[in-house]
């Protein structure tokens, strides 16, 4: 399992702890281009540089897509509990969504 050391507001990426070595794999997670997460309500999306991004649910169905500017962004589609993955066509990271 690798794993990255968040700051306590859960944004900032302190260290990396690779516990696993994957070789050529990369981990989108740790991905320092954008940020994303849910807060209960919405999700919150930190952008360097404007992208399209897209929201997929465990089928691999796009169940949102739109383009943001660079920036911070609160993202609201009407999302079941559950893990769904957003992508920028370069990376891709997860979020939890509970209610």
């Amino acid at each position: 399992m690798n794993y990255a050391i968040y700051d306590d507001s859960c944004q900032t990426i302190l260290n990396y702890v690779s516990k696993v070595n994957l070789g050529s794999a990369q981990l989108g997670e740790l991905d320092n281009d954008w940020t994303t997460w849910f807060d209960g309500s919405a999700i919150h999306v930190n952008l360097k540089q404007a992208s399209d991004l897209k929201i997929y649910g465990a089928n691999g169905m796009v169940l949102w897509k739109g383009t943001l500017s660079e920036g911070k962004h609160l993202v609201q589609p009407s999302l079941s509990p559950g893990i769904y993955w957003l992508t920028n066509g370069i990376s891709t990271q997860k979020i939890y969504v509970s209610l």
